[in-house]
């Protein structure tokens, strides 16, 4: 199933050893890309994965590539290409990178919505990411959207107060604009948000955000009871009526 380096550090990463140094099997692994769902049993088995080992004492790290084409539902070419680090001290996946297209075909959520189960299953502890995206770039890169709305949560303290100081300024224009026309304030409910979600939920907060966003870094706590599950839940609840896990034929494989 397995493309790897032949050695790291002396170490042949066979299938067999990679499997007594993260406690994960084959199927572990390819379930926590968030693809076990969606690709039959025989065609996991050609999917191309590209494993980068970082052995650090008994903790060793997995970094995983995926870059291929499906056939899905009624999209005919959806591409995706992934990148995750499994990191098995701190039982935290990093999300990489992630990017399928064409979007609006359901398959980003169902890889999203197996990845969950499958850390959740496998006793990790939360998902991380860089929430990329820029107001010059959105027609390229949504993340700093897509991935608030689906449940993650802003981490870096930077982050939060660049959010809470862009607010503010926001804010004080609106405050000083009633002013000059002497009008009582009427400052919009969307700049007294409390992070990206809520001003996301909206309209008017989405074009604000559309026109002060960064990247941010972002966690998605896999307890049951978090905010970050509640959030997806609410994203589950809206694409109910949609079809939902559908077996991906894979039509093309990139070898990396």
């Amino acid at each position: 199933m397995f493309l790897h380096d032949p050695k790291y550090n002396g170490i042949s990463f066979t299938n067999d050893n990679i499997e007594k140094l993260t406690g994960l099997s084959q199927f572990d692994i390819f379930s926590l890309m968030g693809l076990v769902r969606i690709v039959d049993e025989k065609q996991a088995e050609n999917l191309p994965t590209l494993i980068k080992p970082w052995v650090r004492g008994r903790y060793p790290k997995l970094r995983l590539t995926i870059k291929c084409k499906f056939v899905y539902g009624s999209s005919e070419s959806v591409k995706i290409h992934m990148t995750r680090e499994i990191n098995i001290k701190t039982l935290i996946i990093e999300n990489e990178y992630f990017r399928c297209t064409p979007t609006g075909t359901g398959l980003g959520k169902e890889i999203f919505d197996c990845q969950i189960d499958s850390a959740t299953a496998l006793g990790f502890k939360a998902l991380q990411c860089l929430a990329y995206g820029t107001p010059s770039e959105l027609d390229k890169y949504q993340g700093s959207h897509v991935w608030a709305k689906w449940g993650y949560i802003e981490i870096r303290k930077s982050d939060i107060e660049y959010f809470n100081q862009e607010l503010g300024k926001l804010r004080e224009i609106e405050l000083q604009a009633c002013k000059l026309k002497n009008i009582e304030p009427n400052i919009p409910d969307a700049l007294y948000s409390k992070d990206i979600w809520e001003l996301l939920s909206t309209a008017e907060g989405k074009k604000i955000w559309d026109s002060i966003c960064i990247s941010w870094r972002g966690s998605f706590d896999l307890d049951s009871n978090s905010l970050s599950r509640k959030r997806w839940q609410i994203i589950k609840d809206q694409n109910k009526n949609n079809p939902h896990r559908q077996v991906a034929k894979i039509i093309d494989l990139n070898n990396l």
